[in-house]
């Protein structure tokens, strides 16, 4: 663990900014105008990324390796409970599943008796029943150490810019569209309705050099108004470990999923501005 105070937060551009500049023990404004004069032709380059970002830092004077106490992720969902992220934390798909097969159940009751759903579920579980999402939903729950999360960006403006290359989260949670598609009971619209879009704030002790890299050109496509490079999509896994509710920061509840960039409705479970784990 560092002894530096400053957590990575990619909360947006600013933000990126202030933790990245108190990191490197530069000015704002230093940064901004460093990043500003630099222009990046070639993408491809190899090893581009560090070598930018390295001549960047050597610039600026800064020397050694940029310290951070951790690093802020934010995990994004449609929840029943958006109050229960402060009272549980962010839990592994192992530690939801019961529940989620319940609560779906509960939307569809007056179709679907229990002891129906339930043998629904063994025959997902236990055969090859439930075509392609059936098929994803035993990939995703018989190996929970690679699929069982829970997972998070570590830029919260990838939940509100949906992309055809990434899965939105805010839309529906993979293992619920899993579910979903092995049936014919419109689950996905009745969950929709049902759940509300948030994005969950947490912090970590991670202090990885690969995620201020792609905090770095997260701020550099802002300010070149570039498409950002693949680098910015670094995430996090709990490896089926659970984040702890002390560490659960803020509960973003959003407005509207469906409008990219759309305004947060509330904000809850306020731990942040605590500087450590």
């Amino acid at each position: 663990m560092s002894t530096s105070s400053t957590f990575l937060d990619c909360h947006d551009p600013q933000s990126a900014v202030r933790s990245l500049s108190t990191a490197f023990r530069v000015e704002d404004h230093e940064l901004l105008l460093a990043i500003k004069s630099c222009r990046v032709r070639d993408y491809d380059a190899p090893y581009l990324e560090e070598r930018i970002l390295a001549k960047i830092l050597k610039d600026l004077g800064v020397r050694g390796t940029p310290q951070f106490a951790g690093t802020y992720f934010f995990h994004g969902t449609r929840t029943f409970d958006s109050g229960g992220f402060s009272v549980r934390g962010v839990l592994p798909l192992t530690d939801v599943l019961d529940e989620l097969w319940t609560s779906l159940h509960s939307l569809i009751g007056h179709i679907v008796t229990r002891s129906e759903w339930e043998a629904h579920r063994r025959a997902i579980e236990t055969t090859t029943a439930g075509g392609h999402g059936g098929w994803q939903y035993r990939l995703k729950t018989r190996d929970p150490g690679i699929h069982a999360g829970p997972y998070a960006h570590l830029i919260r403006e990838l939940h509100l810019t949906p992309s055809p290359e990434r899965h939105d989260y805010l839309a529906v949670p993979e293992i619920v569209q899993d579910i979903a598609r092995t049936c014919d009971f419109n689950l996905i619209e009745r969950y929709t309705e049902a759940t509300t879009p948030c994005v969950v704030k947490f912090r970590t002790s991670a202090n990885e050099e690969h995620a201020y890299q792609a905090a770095f050109w997260y701020v550099y496509a802002h300010i070149h108004g570039d498409a950002p490079p693949q680098s910015i999509l670094y995430a996090y896994s709990g490896q089926n470990k659970p984040v702890q509710p002390h560490d659960v920061l803020s509960v973003e509840l959003i407005a509207n999923a469906d409008t990219p960039g759309g305004p947060p409705l509330t904000r809850t479970a306020s731990n942040e501005g605590e500087a450590s784990p």
